[in-house]
């Protein structure tokens, strides 16, 4: 079976699974695959509540529960997905949940709901904001930054660009930030940039894989 990675799906609660990846085929089944073993195929998503499957899920990421994050299915901007059943219920930014309107990208991690608020509509400017607090901001306002921060697993991928040819952000592509539960680590960790299936470091050396390297077939 033929999956398509959702980005990196750093961690599951229920049944005490880890795996890194989030994965669904055609018919809308759906699994987990930790690199370096099988993927586990588990049961076909059910759509809920007028959320429909339509093979275009943005992302997917850790909720409470042992549960899945969905952004993007028809109709449902966010939908949570019942690992356990199947269930794909529309997930609405309303009453406690209320802060999280406007994010760029959501999470869930050691008991905090976490959020990537941009500032600014140009510039690298993002709050990091925990349970509808903000409690870290990353202000790079040197940096243009037209594309919404994503979470990548315990990194966060920030697409900049500069004028500047100087400036490692004309032309490696994406930097990746460590991050923990309480904001950004943009300094504790090597300069790192993601540009198409490479990592460059500082000096421009890379470590490359290939996309057939992440593609499995059972």
């Amino acid at each position: 079976m033929g999956g398509h990675c959702k980005r990196s799906f750093e961690y599951l609660k229920r049944d005490s699974w880890r795996f890194h990846c989030f994965f669904y085929d055609e018919k809308g089944r759906f699994g987990f695959w930790k690199i370096g073993g099988l993927p586990i195929t588990s049961k076909k998503m059910q759509w809920q509540e007028g959320c429909k499957w339509e093979k275009n899920i943005e992302y997917a990421r850790p909720w409470p529960d042992g549960d899945v994050l969905i952004k993007g299915a028809y109709q449902c901007p966010y939908a949570v997905l019942d690992t356990s059943t199947g269930a794909v219920r529309k997930l609405e930014l309303t009453g406690g949940l209320a802060w999280l309107e406007g994010c760029d990208d959501i999470t869930y991690r050691n008991g905090n709901v976490i959020c990537l608020k941009k500032r600014n509509e140009k510039l690298c400017e993002i709050d990091f904001v925990r349970n509808g607090e903000v409690i870290d901001s990353l202000l790079k306002s040197e940096w243009m930054m037209f594309t919404s921060p994503l979470f990548y697993g315990n990194e966060i991928l920030m697409d900049v660009s500069s004028f500047d040819k100087q400036d490692h952000a004309y032309d490696f592509g994406e930097r990746v930030v460590n991050f923990d539960d309480d904001g950004f680590l943009y300094d504790e960790f090597p300069e790192t940039w993601l540009r198409y299936n490479a990592f460059l470091d500082s000096t421009g050396s890379s470590v490359y894989y290939a996309s057939e390297d992440l593609y499995v077939v059972r």
